[in-house]
């Protein structure tokens, strides 16, 4: 699914993408948008599993929030690990050679990161769907959510 592929997908995405911007997810149900054309409001509106709809929005917004791999997101990747009681070992360096273990901390972040997303789409509006990864019961979701990790990956990487 691409923005390109539907207006109200794009009018979507583009609308996250602004308060992904500024910085407001946690409060996305303050900015004021065109709830008409809104698929966070109303998912129903286009054929799509909500679930993938809601999903695409937060991979752009991460795109937006976290555009390359830089010494900003190495400090986040690492400031979520110490929390969780692992070692902050993720370097710029291990990101830009491939290193396994940082490239599976980035994913793992990125994952954490998307589920956050989800959930705080949640609180958009009152006809909001309420979402997690969990949620990816099928083979098919989780497969696309595994795309779309990727997909962040490769956008972040060919702009470090």
């Amino acid at each position: 699914m691409t923005a390109h592929q539907h207006p109200l997908l794009a009018f979507t995405i583009a609308h996250f993408q602004d308060i992904a911007r500024q910085n407001l997810f946690p409060e996305n149900n303050k900015v004021p948008h065109d709830i008409d054309k809104c698929l966070i409001c109303h998912p129903e509106l286009l054929s799509e599993e909500p679930f993938a709809i809601y999903l695409e929005v937060v991979a752009q917004s991460v795109k937006v929030r976290r555009p390359k791999w830089d010494a900003e997101l190495v400090d986040a990747i690492n400031s979520d690990r110490e929390l969780l009681g692992l070692p902050p070992s993720v370097s710029l360096m291990g990101l830009q050679t491939g290193d396994p273990e940082a490239l599976a901390a980035l994913r793992a972040w990125l994952r954490d990161a998307i589920n956050t997303g989800l959930e705080l789409l949640a609180i958009h509006s009152p006809t909001s769907v309420e979402l997690c990864l969990e949620d990816a019961t099928t083979a098919e979701l989780q497969t696309l959510v595994d795309v779309k990790v990727e997909d962040i990956i490769h956008f972040q990487e060919n702009r470090a």
